[in-house]
């Protein structure tokens, strides 16, 4: 079976693939190799490139203190000049484009060995993740290495020799993948054609989008459908003045969401959508060997159940400098006296939704579990059968207890809100 784009996507993840030197292998390679890549990719994301990323996000949220006790200290003796430096580094960190270098000139002698420090401990994060990240490949060799064989001894020789052509470029390319940094084009297992991009939720046979269903995907549907309901634009104007392409539509029902996964299934391509299910929302989120699923579970009987998990981790109340998601924070409270923001200080840098990806990613590279909007899942909500289900909070929430991952929300099908969207999985393997 041919599936050249999935692994051409696949391999792009580790920069793997260039025009010309994989072409050929990529059109024969098996599927049983696509496997064995998104595994790795899995792997490598959770036990290297998640604790490396939290271990940087410590690393900044210490300099930060550290560059405002100096802001401190050179405010309190009228050094003004000093002040501001260190006020832009600090600025420079908070805005996560922080190298370690000189951002708005050398800077007094302090800042310069502050620098110096922190290039050194970035040194060492950067030497503990590839001394992680060798076991791994290590392991990945071994697994297309039998792969090779075992083809081999099929007679999938096309098969076997595109495969053992992936297992070169995994050997020859240097073992250092980045973190991933906003505003980069996401990479996935698939993309469709209207540009949402998926990637698989391992316990699962999905591939879920890793962004909430954008105002440009809704209006792409609107646009191809008379008779749509024009909620969402209206939702957009209210907030925004104007429909912004890349922030989660709302104002859209269950019902609606479901018609717009009906609509996408319909477009070319062979994938099937829809919503995805709660169980398998909690699994992408990290829930699933923490929330007990019987045949007589509900949403309602999961509702916060499990304590101290946020989509960013066991840390509350999230810091600014984290820059955990877009929930009710101090922008909001700018706007709406009513709505306190977290912890009473917390700033994302939205008062409203905020444009996806806007924020990190989760281990599987899926953004926006946590706040933006809440999403519709297909299930019930209890056995009443009144209400849907909603899971990962919103712009405008600052409830503890409703930011949990293990949070769900009710609303009847057709209810729209303006903290109401979606994101849609696919099930078909092309």
């Amino acid at each position: 079976m041919k599936i050249a784009p999935l692994i051409r996507v696949a391999l792009a993840i580790f920069g793997l693939l260039t025009a010309s030197s994989l072409s050929q292998a990529v059109e024969q390679a098996p599927a049983e190799a696509v496997l064995l890549l998104t595994q790795y990719e899995s792997k490598v994301r959770a036990d290297v490139m998640k604790p490396h990323e939290l271990a940087i996000t410590d690393l900044n949220a210490k300099f930060v203190q550290a560059l405002e006790r100096e802001q401190d200290a050179a405010q309190k003796g009228g050094k003004l000049e000093e002040a501001l430096a260190f006020k832009a580094e600090r600025e420079a960190v908070l805005a996560g484009r922080y190298t370690g270098e000189a951002s708005g000139g050398a800077g007094p002698l302090s800042m310069q060995k502050m620098r110096s420090t922190y290039r050194l401990a970035m040194l060492r994060l950067e030497q503990d993740r590839d001394s992680k990240l060798r076991p791994l490949l290590a392991m990945a060799t071994t697994s297309f290495q039998g792969l090779v064989e075992t083809l081999t001894k099929s007679g999938k020789l096309d098969e076997a020799v595109a495969t053992k052509n992936m297992l070169q470029a995994l050997l020859t390319t240097p073992v250092t993948p980045l973190p991933a940094v906003h505003g980069a084009k996401p990479v996935g297992l698939f993309t469709n054609s209207l540009g949402m991009v998926f990637v698989p939720v391992p316990g699962t046979d999905i591939l879920m989008c890793i962004h909430e269903t954008r105002n440009a995907d809704y209006a792409a549907y609107a646009a191809s459908t008379p008779g749509v309901n024009e909620m969402w634009k209206k939702m957009a104007a209210q907030m925004f003045s104007r429909e912004d392409d890349d922030r989660p539509v709302t104002g859209v029902s269950y019902e609606e969401a479901v018609a717009f996964c009906l609509w996408l299934s319909k477009k070319k391509g062979g994938h099937t959508y829809r919503l995805p299910t709660d169980r398998e929302w909690s699994i992408a989120v990290g829930l699933d060997k923490k929330e007990n699923w019987t045949k007589t579970t509900t949403p309602e009987s999961l509702n916060e159940r499990v304590p101290d998990e946020f989509p960013w981790g066991g840390i509350f109340p999230p810091q600014t400098a984290d820059r955990i998601g877009n929930y009710a924070d101090v922008t909001l409270n700018a706007k709406m006296a009513d709505k306190s923001p977290i912890d009473g200080n917390f700033s994302d840098g939205h008062p409203y939704t905020a444009p996806v990806m806007s924020f990190k990613p989760n281990s599987l590279g899926i953004y926006d579990l946590g706040g933006n909007v809440w999403e519709w899942v297909d299930d019930w909500f209890n056995e009443a059968k009144q209400q849907r289900t909603l899971r990962g909070a919103a712009w405008n929430i600052n409830s503890r207890q409703r930011i949990l991952s293990s949070a769900r929300d009710s609303r009847r099908p057709h209810d729209q809100g303006n903290n109401h969207g979606f994101r849609v999985v696919t099930v078909a393997t092309p």
